[in-house]
């Protein structure tokens, strides 16, 4: 503890703070005594900001000012629902129930406390259903509760009880990760598609498009906050509002834990567990089907927790400075989802990883001593999301072109005089996202087939490193991207005319461009960039 004050008095002392504590829950004035003393050395104007839910918090922390505060009138608390619930009014004041459904509305209004959150979220639910489906809801659920603090709780529970059995099951995942954690997206996409959660809406659908179709679900009910979008305008990152959070963590109960460490007693109710800090743990036998944790380094043996936790589905080994896997995580038949990036001294995977029949997704991003993958990569059958970025591979295996279910492959790496490769591309259809073609060399009058991208209906991103390389025109003219590519990143892109011709081909590329970035580049001079 005196280790702790010395480094929070080497940060803050003699210096003026502002120091925000969001959503504190601690009722001990003890424990709030203790930390208040660790922060008497900043500088005179000093400022601690503490928000908490608990009234009892709040009389533990009462140093100073105490401001609560109210929910929205119930005038705005009205508008506010109408607005989520009805949209546009004026295509509703047509509907012959449009009275009753306004009449429902103010009654459930009422239920909701003024609490925005609560009504932004029952409004959603609501929105575009029949006039059954609002009765219901305030009969059979609005009618079972009473007034008082916990029916906000309630009321979201409510919410979650009117969500189809696939998307409670990805929303109660959810919970899986800490308050406060920003969730990438597609990884939970991923992780969702791992345990088997995601049902296509129709036979023709995607799991990936289903899967984004429950996540743009779950977000319209503002079980969301902090979206952070990418350049192309999609979500790339979120945090789960704490409120919603809580709701989680009761619905999931034991299936879903975060642990500090993983005791010999782990109860046999617990399914899928976030590793939260540095301790090392036991890994006794159980049937834990998620195993995840928070970048932290974690002191174990692989090799155990392959051994003990063979039922897994999520394997989550991410920044351990792994240096070589066990041979016996072939021996994970239930694998769907391996995450290794970031493990930079990783030289090689082992031949057993080829046995994961399953597996759907595997993360080599950042892996920079990996050169080379599996010969026989093919075999991963199931395999639907392969990245590899920021790997330093001097080329692919042969047989990629036969993964039919490859939906992501974020780098394509042509070796040296080896053209050829390219045609893999072709068969690749089903490619979505983002992709960078690394080709090392390419002579001037090297023989290049034309359309290797066109068919990509679903690529929105591309970026296309040429080393070495005085015939960049040429390549980006065969190549043929498809016009549903809005960001374009050309590295290495010297010495050449304006690339503006390249999307003015039949394709249109500039019509849906809306970023383009030209890395480590030399335009001749008069060139000119304009779309």
């Amino acid at each position: 503890m005196d280790l702790v004050q010395r480094k929070i008095g080497g940060l803050i002392g003699g210096r003026k703070y502002l120091i925000v504590l969001d959503d504190l829950w601690n009722e001990d004035r003890d424990t709030w005594l203790s930390l208040r003393n660790f922060l008497i050395v900043g500088g005179t104007g000093s400022r601690v900001l503490v928000t908490t839910r608990s009234k009892r918090t709040a009389i533990v922390v009462d140093d100073g000012y105490k401001y609560e505060l109210e929910g929205l009138s119930p005038e705005n608390s009205l508008q506010l629902f109408e607005m989520t619930a009805f949209g546009d009014k004026g295509n509703n004041t047509h509907d012959v129930n449009y009275s009753e459904l306004v009449k429902l509305g103010k009654e459930i209004v009422v239920k909701c406390f003024n609490v925005p959150l609560a009504i932004r979220v029952v409004g959603t639910l609501l929105y575009g259903q029949n006039i059954s489906k609002w009765r219901s809801f305030h009969d059979c659920g609005l009618a079972k509760l009473n007034n008082g603090e916990n029916e906000i709780m309630s009321i979201l529970k409510l919410s979650y009880d009117n969500l189809e059995s696939p998307l409670k099951a990805c929303f109660t995942y959810c919970s899986l990760f800490p308050k406060d954690f920003k969730i990438q997206k597609d990884k939970l996409l991923s992780l969702w598609m791992a345990q088997g959660y995601i049902e296509p809406f129709n036979i023709s659908q995607s799991l990936e498009d289903a899967a984004e179709e429950y996540f743009s679900i779950l977000l319209r009910l503002c079980f969301f906050r902090g979206i952070e979008m990418n350049k192309i305008g999609g979500v790339e990152s979120f945090k789960i509002h704490d409120l919603i959070h809580d709701l989680a963590q009761k619905v999931a109960g034991n299936d879903v834990v975060a642990l500090k460490s993983i005791a010999s007693d782990l109860e046999d109710s617990v399914h899928h567990v976030f590793h939260i800090g540095s301790k090392g743990s036991f890994f006794p036998k159980c049937k834990i089907r998620s195993y995840l944790h928070d970048g932290f380094q974690i002191n174990f043996s692989v090799a155990k927790l392959v051994e003990n936790w063979n039922f897994l589905r999520t394997l989550d080994l991410h920044d351990l400075d792994l240096r070589a896997l066990p041979d016996s995580l072939g021996n994970l038949l239930h694998l769907r989802y391996l995450d290794l990036s970031n493990n930079m001294y990783l030289v090689r995977l082992p031949d057993s990883v080829l046995g994961l029949y399953n597996l759907q997704t595997l993360n080599l991003n950042s892996c920079l001593s990996l050169k080379e993958l599996p010969k026989d990569l093919a075999k991963l059958v199931n395999l639907r999301h392969l990245d590899i970025s920021w790997c330093l591979l001097t080329h692919m295996p042969l047989g990629l072109d036969k993964l039919s279910c490859l939906c992501v492959l974020t780098q394509f790496v042509v070796g040296e005089a080896n053209l050829g490769e390219l045609e893999t591309l072709e068969a690749l259809t089903n490619l979505r996202g983002s992709i960078r073609i690394v080709i090392r060399c390419l002579e001037k009058n090297s023989k290049i087939k034309k359309g290797y991208l066109r068919r990509m209906k679903y690529l929105e991103t591309l970026a296309v490193d040429l080393v070495n390389s005085e015939n960049y025109e040429t390549l980006l003219e065969k190549l043929e991207p498809p016009s549903t590519v809005k960001a374009l990143e050309l590295c290495y892109y010297r010495n050449t005319t304006n690339p503006a011709k390249w999307w003015r081909g039949e394709n249109n590329l500039a019509t849906l461009l809306k970023s383009l970035w030209i890395q480590d580049g030399i335009l001749k001079r008069g060139g000119e960039l304009s779309i």
